[in-house]
């Protein structure tokens, strides 16, 4: 037996991705957060378990790491973000909000540490409110020629067009990669 290997064990954390609850909005360009958390717990072999009193969908990717689907609508997901912070006693810096970014190119992923004040994002802003400012964002580009042509939420609650659907499964893969090797899981 080798004394000197050391098993690293993940740091607490909530990987929250944030979009709309039910069916109308599952494959909508506001909603990739839901899917790549998803996608992420499919590939941990984790499954989803109903929080209502905290007003989430949460699994277990590995000890104390938890993905989350908040159950609220966007602009209150800051409410179950902060009860499940509060519950496991995960501190914001452990905190990571994954969601779509409309001034990124589509498929595009940025880490963000903090809220900015100009975050145009509710969601983002709900979190901010709830919460405080000191966790981490990985934005998801949605940005198209298309979203100029139309007021933003619309934009935003479309489902995604042909290409974008294309490739949709592969940049999700590349975010959850991402994601994996930052929080060590």
């Amino acid at each position: 037996m080798d004394t000197n290997s050391k098993t690293t064990k993940p740091r607490p954390a909530l990987i929250v991705g944030l979009g709309n609850p039910g069916k109308k909005y599952t494959y909508t360009r506001h909603n990739i957060g839901f899917l790549i958390v998803e996608a992420l717990a499919k590939s941990h072999q984790a499954n989803w378990h109903e929080k209502p009193a905290w007003c989430a969908d949460v699994a277990e990717l590995a000890p104390q790491v938890f993905a989350v689907k908040p159950t609220t609508y966007m602009n209150e997901s800051g409410r179950a973000v902060r009860a499940l912070a509060d519950y496991y006693d995960i501190p914001q810096s452990h905190i990571c909000l994954v969601y779509d970014d409309r001034d990124l190119a589509f498929g595009k992923l940025r880490w963000t540490p903090g809220f900015r004040t100009g975050a145009s994002h509710n969601g983002v802003r709900s979190v901010a409110h709830h919460l405080g400012k000191s966790f981490t964002r990985l934005r998801f580009g949605i940005g198209t020629t298309a979203m100029h042509h139309m007021p933003l939420d619309k934009f935003v609650l479309q489902e995604f067009n042909a290409f974008e659907k294309s490739v949709l499964n592969e940049q999700i893969d590349r975010a959850n990669d991402q994601l994996i090797e930052h929080f060590k899981i």
